[in-house]
């Protein structure tokens, strides 16, 4: 499964930030895209959760791609490792 994954402790700046990604990356308004593809833009206090509901449903990998940040989102998934079930 591939997720984009934006995280901030403030969800509407998340939220923007995804959004913008989406927007730059595809050339299409993100509305539509968030409705072709799985993505997260939050705390990363609920990540976890989200991706468990992937790894419940059967999936065996997850690629993570991430909108920045990218050493400082490794590290605060791989922190939550251990709770993603």
């Amino acid at each position: 499964m591939y997720l984009t994954i934006v995280l901030d402790d403030d969800a509407k700046r998340a939220n923007d930030k995804l959004d913008r990604f989406l927007e730059a990356y595809y050339g299409q308004p993100a509305a539509m895209m968030r409705k072709r593809q799985a993505g997260y833009a939050g705390p990363a206090s609920g990540v976890a959760e989200w991706l468990s509901e992937y790894v419940r449903a059967g999936c065996s990998h997850l690629v993570l791609r991430f909108t920045g940040e990218h050493e400082r989102n490794l590290e605060a998934i791989a922190g939550l490792r251990e709770k993603i079930v």
